[in-house]
């Protein structure tokens, strides 16, 4: 599906380059426009799946909570400072998000 909806990866289809690798533009049956990111960009690892996670759910806060419940930009920023922290500690096997 996603070969035929970026014309196999083709030129035409390529949005941006970076580090990353490259995004394309691909066009669904339903006629939806998505990014799509480069196949040959290795899968995440456990890391970064938890990190996308974590954020994810932050994110999912800040927009659904209200009035006091509702995590300052200070909350959030500690937050992921926090857990950047942990999962940069050499001594800790794993994130603990």
């Amino acid at each position: 599906m996603l070969l035929k909806a970026t014309n196999n990866f083709s030129q035409v289809c390529k949005i941006e380059t970076d580090s990353f690798g490259s995004v394309y533009r691909a066009t669904l049956d339903d006629h939806r426009v998505v990014s799509v990111l480069d196949p040959n960009v290795p899968s995440p690892t456990p890391f970064e799946r938890k990190a996308v996670a974590h954020v994810g759910s932050l994110a999912m806060a800040s927009v659904s909570l209200k009035g006091r419940d509702c995590p300052s930009m200070i909350d959030i920023v500690n937050s992921l400072q926090r857990a950047l922290d942990e999962c940069m500690d050499p001594v800790l096997d794993e994130c603990l998000f």
